[in-house]
C-alpha cells in the first residue's frame, strides 16, 4: 500500500507540473510562462519577485485589422493603458470571438444604410395604377422586411460574440513587446504554443 501511495504521489506530481507548463516559442527560443501563471493566481504576489516581468497580461478591447502576419487590437494593459498593438501569434480560441465581433458590426453598419433607402423608396411611392410598379413596390416591401429580419439576428449574434468574446478575455493572456514597430504600431509577441 505504501509502494502505491508512492507512486500516486509521484504522477500527480508530475502530472501538476505538466499542467503548469507553458511552452512558447519566441524568436526561436523556448520559454516556459508556467511560472509567471503560477505567480499571477498566487494571491500574496507583492511578496515574491515577478518572473520573467517583460511578459505582460494584456486584454482584448477591439480588434481593428489584419496586417502583415498578425493583428491590430485595442487593447487594455496590465496598468489599466488602453493602446492599440500588433500582436503575433495571439492564440486563435482568443482571437476568434473579437474578429467575429468586428465581421458582426461591419455587416450591420452596411445593412442600416440599405434599409433607409428602401424605407426611403417605399415612402416616395404609394400605390399605383401600374401593375409593374405595385410589384415593385411588393419587391421591395419583401426586401425590406427580410432586411429587418437580418438585421435582428444579426444584433443578437453580435449581443452573444460580445459575450464570448468578453468571457474568453476575462483573464487576459500574455504577450511580450519585441521593442519594435511596424506602421507605427508597437509588435508583440504572444509566442507560438508548443
Amino acid at each position: 500500500m505504501k509502494t502505491f501511495n508512492t507512486i500516486a504521489l509521484i504522477l500527480g506530481t508530475i502530472t501538476a507540473s505538466a499542467v503548469a507548463q507553458d511552452l512558447r516559442t519566441v524568436n526561436g527560443k523556448t520559454v516556459d510562462l508556467g511560472p509567471v501563471h503560477e505567480w499571477l493566481t498566487t494571491v500574496p504576489r507583492l511578496k515574491s519577485e515577478r518572473p520573467m516581468p517583460h511578459w505582460k497580461v494584456l486584454h482584448l478591447v477591439e480588434f481593428k485589422r489584419q496586417l502583415v502576419g498578425g493583428d491590430v487590437f485595442t487593447v487594455r494593459t496590465e496598468d489599466g493603458q488602453v493602446t492599440e498593438l500588433l500582436i503575433v501569434h495571439l492564440e486563435p480560441a482568443i482571437r476568434a470571438p473579437f474578429v467575429g465581433f468586428a465581421q458582426l458590426k461591419a455587416a450591420i453598419a452596411a445593412l442600416k444604410p440599405q434599409i433607409h433607402a428602401e424605407e426611403d423608396q417605399l415612402a416616395g411611392s404609394g400605390p399605383s395604377s401600374s401593375r409593374y410598379l405595385n410589384w415593385r413596390r411588393q419587391q421591395v416591401m419583401n426586401q425590406l422586411q427580410a432586411d429587418r429580419r437580418a438585421l435582428s439576428r444579426l444584433v443578437e449574434s453580435e449581443k452573444e460574440a460580445a459575450r464570448e468574446a468578453r468571457q474568453n478575455d476575462a483573464f487576459g493572456f500574455l504577450a511580450m513587446s519585441i521593442n519594435r514597430t511596424y506602421a507605427g504600431l508597437p509588435i508583440w509577441d504572444c509566442g507560438q504554443k508548443k
